[in-house]
């Protein structure tokens, strides 16, 4: 009689890793206003709009339309050089100057003078050509050390645009719509989304925040 063979041991399967979702301090959504013109963001924060706007569902999702005399404030003393700035927004009308622009320094967000996805913060970064040449929203991740945007064009690829290093947005304070330190390049926009981290976040965290953003905010045919 033989003794049975003995029982093969399997290595226990390794846990899959769940990133943790970041959470930012500033946390805001175009699509809802209070009865005081205000938008509702993270935490209870309020958000004073002063000027004319609508807000507007595109069958994907609801956004905030303001015209050049729309202003919108964002309060937030940024720490230099550890921040991650998350935006989604877009020129809609005949004024195309900034969209969102410090309120301390020469910091544009992604739009400045008819041109979308350009980013200049006191010092062009990589040069002030468009990297979006059409009428969709530029979606962003911003970070000092890189920026990482797409068209909300279903078939758009993200782009990963390198500082160098080179940003440098000293004592800022905040970030605004049309009432920044160049409130004198103020346009006509729609607003959807906005987000601030007090840190850079790492690529595990970078690559879920894009999935949302393109879950929430990437635009079939059908929408506009």
């Amino acid at each position: 009689k033989q003794a049975p063979a003995p029982a093969v041991k399997q290595a226990p399967t390794p846990a899959v890793k769940q990133v943790a979702p970041a959470v930012p301090i500033v946390e805001v959504y175009g699509n809802k206003v209070s009865t005081n013109n205000e938008l509702y963001g993270r935490g209870g924060k309020l958000y004073k709009i002063k000027g004319n706007y609508d807000l507007v569902n595109n069958g994907k999702f609801v956004y905030l339309k303001g015209t050049y005399t729309t202003k919108i404030d964002f309060p937030h003393q940024f720490k230099n050089n550890n921040w991650t700035v998350v935006y989604v927004t877009r020129y809609d009308g005949s004024r195309k100057g900034r969209i969102l622009d410090g309120m301390k320094n020469n910091w544009i967000l992604g739009h400045w003078s008819k041109r979308t996805g350009i980013f200049h913060q006191n010092i062009w970064v990589n040069g002030n050509t468009a990297r979006i040449t059409d009428d969709s929203y530029l979606i962003s991740i911003e970070t000092p050390k890189k920026i990482i945007m797409r068209s909300s064009k279903n078939n758009s690829n993200w782009i990963n645009v390198d500082t160098s290093n080179k940003i440098n947005i000293p004592n800022e304070t905040g970030i605004s719509i049309n009432n920044g330190k160049h409130s004198g390049e103020a346009s006509d926009f729609n607003f959807a989304y906005l987000a601030i981290y007090d840190r850079i976040l790492n690529s595990a965290e970078k690559e879920k925040i894009k999935k949302d953003l393109v879950k929430r905010f990437v635009i079939t045919k059908s929408n506009k």
